[in-house]
């Protein structure tokens, strides 16, 4: 796993607007993983965006560590460590996305996915499993959210209103896992940026062939390489193609922001 964070002048935080966990049942020796990302919204209001996906992973590890175990559904993770994140005094403000899973024994991936976070299972080095991006429209994640009722009531008085989901909304996934695989969770800054196509091309360039590859240090490569074109004003990055389809105008450009990789492979 590996992360780079863009810099915010509003976010005093060392891993950007993104989080991460990971965290293992010595019982039965199921693992249970997940990515969030903060909404970036809110730094540039002046508050951390960051708290929330921090404190929602914290919360999501330490409940699986505590009861979960490979009966232990995603969802059920998301749902009970958005109740504590809504209840804690270390979150005042924020949205975020998630995307988390459950590797059981029994060779099998349970996944929970709300908003724009990824996740992508990579057989013989072609995706042949991933999830679907939750949009309310374009650019516009699905996304839990604790928002202050004063705010939210001023809000109504001006005519606006915030985005507010729900765990229940997650799309869940059960896929059968072979040895082999490797499974991929990244938050927006990944998908926004490279398709499926440069991910294969990529894990077979550095892991086909290459018994003693380290997957952390696959992982860092992976994310450096996307951050380079995140910074390429000529990439045809996933978001240009996107706005280019909707706009029937032609853009070109990465799109810079936090990147959040976990990588598990199955052995």
């Amino acid at each position: 796993m590996f992360k780079k964070s863009k810099s915010s002048p509003a976010l005093d935080s060392p891993t950007g607007e993104d989080n991460l966990f990971v965290s293992a049942q010595v019982q039965d020796g199921s693992i249970a993983v997940g990515v969030a990302d903060g909404v970036g919204g809110w730094s540039e209001a002046g508050y951390d965006s960051s708290a929330i996906s921090r404190e929602l992973c914290s919360s999501m590890r330490k409940g699986f560590e505590n009861t979960g175990d490979a009966t232990t559904t995603p969802k059920s993770l998301l749902d009970n460590a958005f109740k504590e994140v809504l209840e804690s005094e270390k979150v005042e403000i924020g949205g975020t996305t998630a995307c988390l899973g459950v590797f059981t024994p029994d060779l099998k991936l349970h996944v929970a996915n709300l908003g724009d976070s990824w996740c992508g299972l990579f057989r013989e080095y072609k995706l042949v499993k991933e999830t679907n991006f939750q949009t309310h429209n374009f650019n516009t994640p699905f996304q839990l959210a604790k928002i202050p009722q004063h705010i939210l009531k001023k809000a109504a008085m001006e005519g606006r209103r915030y985005i507010i989901d729900e765990p229940k909304l997650a799309d869940e996934y059960t896929w059968n896992l072979q040895k082999g695989d490797v499974v991929m969770f990244a938050t927006d800054g990944v998908t926004d940026n490279v398709v499926p196509k440069d991910i294969e091309i990529f894990l077979k360039d550095h892991l086909e062939d290459k018994q003693n590859a380290r997957l952390d240090e696959v992982a860092k490569k992976f994310v450096s390489e996307v951050v380079k074109v995140s910074k390429d004003a000529n990439f045809p990055s996933a978001f240009a193609q996107e706005l280019s389809r909707l706009t029937g105008q032609k853009y070109l450009g990465g799109k810079e922001d936090d990147i959040t990789v976990v990588l598990v492979k199955v052995v």
